[in-house]
């Protein structure tokens, strides 16, 4: 205001007096400030250019907007500020906890420890625009280990992989699964392979937090068995070379053999029953023939059907087959003979007078007899049996075709003739000093051994523990068992032991099994030729043509032994065992103790069948 009034006085002075020099110093004086007027207006253009203000602020490194950082990483953050423009393009940088994740005022990030924060960028010309980077900070794995780098299966069968994390306090422990050929074999996300055909795939855990770990298995698919058998050196090798014949003429073929105890067996099949499947079980098990039955009811579902299978179970005597037949379906394939044989010393008996033939086709009144005679001349007792046992008492009723139970599985002890008359035999050759009971296993083995007897009744399994001792070769003879006088249908053969083969519901290949089985077991000479060299005599009635079941053997006085047990396979008289033959054993074995003590025979068969149906309610 003042520059204004000093102009307007400068322009009077300038005009006193003089009207024209006023005017002249008031157009001047407009002038000017038109001039400083024009001059002002661009000026505050320029002013208003540079304080631009800042719309947008961007981080382009990383590129999103939530990240995951391993624990003591760092980050060089990069941002943009648009307009370019614009008056003051600084930011600023912000955690929301240090603890976790530190940022300089040049953004360089570092993850200080596992847990989760913010970074928030902010201009700093007021603007109020900012951005904001999320880091999640873990512990990453650095190394995915498998429980196996390379497994083979069946087709069918399943195999479960697991994945092992280091370090353990990874923040993030899961894996992805894959296979490289799903038609070969499939992985499910908890790791269990499941094999489809043959041929090779690779499965691959990998760690899912990022880090790229990852571990590898070979998986090979075969077409193949597993089975369980319980002795490595008899139906264990047995089975392996069913395997080398069966792979002779199917090249791809697999089979694996497990040792499994038999008691391990049931356990594993009442497992499976509790569970409602049975997919803990193999693709065959081998069966005590005394237990078949009773497993297969007992376990309902556990074993498949093989009646038409294609085996032909006419190969095997019917005593053998009718162990595994259940309601009138087949369910095993017989493998090892349990025919039942009678040895004796042929040095003492020849000192008693006699030879093996006048053991021969006899009677157990006529055995008894003869019995008395050779302890007098030679000391020695004619048999040995376990006490406490009724396996004797068994072999002789099924050398009648009679059970402990009748067709309909009911027990059948008390009122049982045959059982009596057993009993009455057993207890008078106890009384003679013509049977010498042992009390225990060893014992009885030892009796023979030992030179403390002149002789056994057992099943032909028996004959691997007489042969042990091998300073006896040429002294011992064998033919069949007594018969039990006066019983329509009485015979001379009996069975003790033995089991079969059985295809269990879990196998996911049973035309295969049964093929095996079928080639093998149920129709290879060659198979029994090979196996009888470990004592796995057949029950496979052909393998008693074979010319080597039909050689001298040494150790019974060069007689061909073999085809003779073949025989009495062949002619032993079939039973029903039913589904508790074991816990019938067990009463008529009680029984017996009590006779022996002196206790009435009817009696203790009454109060036998009492025990037996009180362990067995649902019979009565």
């Amino acid at each position: 205001m003042q520059m204004w009034e000093g102009l307007i006085g400068f322009a009077a002075r300038r005009g006193r007096g003089n009207k024209k020099r006023l005017l002249i110093a008031l157009m001047a004086l407009m002038a000017f400030a038109v001039i400083f007027t024009a001059v002002n207006v661009p000026s505050a253009v320029v002013e208003a250019a540079k304080t631009v203000r800042v719309k947008k602020v961007q981080i382009t490194k990383p590129k999103k907007s939530s990240i995951t950082m391993k624990k003591g990483a760092t980050l060089e953050m990069k941002v943009r500020v648009t307009p370019k423009n614009a008056k003051n393009k600084r930011v600023g940088y912000k955690t929301s906890d240090r603890k976790i994740v530190a940022v300089t005022s040049k953004g360089k990030v570092k993850a200080v420890k596992n847990g989760s924060a913010r970074i928030t960028v902010t201009a700093k010309d007021r603007s109020g625009k900012k951005a904001v980077l999320k880091v999640k900070v873990v512990t990453m794995v650095n190394k995915v280990k498998l429980n196996a780098t390379a497994k083979t299966l069946h087709a069918g069968k399943k195999v479960t992989l697991k994945a092992a994390i280091t370090p353990a306090a990874a923040s993030n422990k899961k894996v992805k699964w894959t296979t490289s050929n799903k038609n070969i074999a499939t992985v499910t996300t908890g790791g269990v392979v499941t094999g489809k055909k043959a041929g090779t795939a690779t499965i691959t855990a990998t760690a899912t937090d990022g880090s790229g770990k990852k571990a590898a298995c070979k998986v090979t698919v075969k077409n193949g068995l597993t089975v369980w058998c319980w002795d490595e050196g008899f139906n264990g090798y047995a089975m392996k070379e069913a395997g080398k014949i069966y792979r002779k003429s199917h090249s791809d073929f697999d089979l694996a053999v497990v040792d499994v105890s038999w008691g391990d067996i049931v356990g594993q099949m009442e497992e499976g029953s509790r569970k409602g499947t049975f997919n803990n079980l193999p693709d065959i098990i081998l069966v005590q023939d005394n237990a078949f039955q009773d497993s297969v009811i007992s376990y309902p579902g556990a074993f498949q059907d093989l009646t038409r299978c294609g085996i032909d179970f006419s190969n095997f005597s019917t005593a053998k087959t009718a162990y595994s037949v259940v309601r009138g379906k087949n369910y095993g394939v017989p493998f090892d003979n349990g025919a039942v044989i009678a040895c004796y010393r042929a040095d003492y008996l020849q000192q008693a007078g006699f030879t093996v033939d006048d053991f021969t086709d006899i009677t157990w009144d006529e055995y008894l007899e003869k019995g008395k005679t050779v302890l007098e001349k030679t000391g020695k007792p004619l048999i040995s049996c376990m006490a406490g046992e009724s396996d004797l008492l068994m072999m002789m009723l099924q050398s009648c075709g009679s059970s402990l139970f009748d067709e309909d599985g009911k027990p059948a002890i008390a009122g049982n003739d045959v059982l009596k008359k057993a009993m009455e035999i057993y207890a008078a050759l106890v009384e003679e000093g013509v049977l010498a009971e042992a009390g225990s296993w060893d014992q009885y083995i030892e009796n023979m051994g030992e030179d403390k007897v002149a002789g056994v009744i057992d099943g032909c399994w028996i004959m691997a523990s007489i042969q042990q001792n091998t300073e006896q070769s040429g002294k011992w003879a064998l033919t069949n068992m007594p018969k039990i006088a006066g019983i329509d249908g009485a015979t001379n053969y009996s069975n003790n032991g033995g089991s079969s083969w059985a295809v269990t519901s879990n196998c996911k290949n049973v035309k295969l099994a049964s093929d095996f089985l079928a080639s093998t077991f149920a129709g290879s000479p060659k198979l029994y030729e090979t196996i009888i060299s470990r004592g796995a005599l057949a029950a496979y009635l052909p393998a008693g043509e074979l010319d080597v079941y039909n050689e001298p053997q040494a150790f019974y006085g060069n007689d061909a032994v073999f085809a003779k047990i073949v025989e009495y396979a062949r002619q032993t008289p079939s039973i029903h065992t039913g589904l508790h033959y074991y816990d019938a054993r067990d009463v008529v074995a009680a029984a017996l103790k009590n006779v022996l003590d002196g206790a009435d025979i009817d009696g203790e068969l009454q109060a036998a069948q009492r025990t037996l149906e009180s362990v067995i309610p649902s019979v009565r």
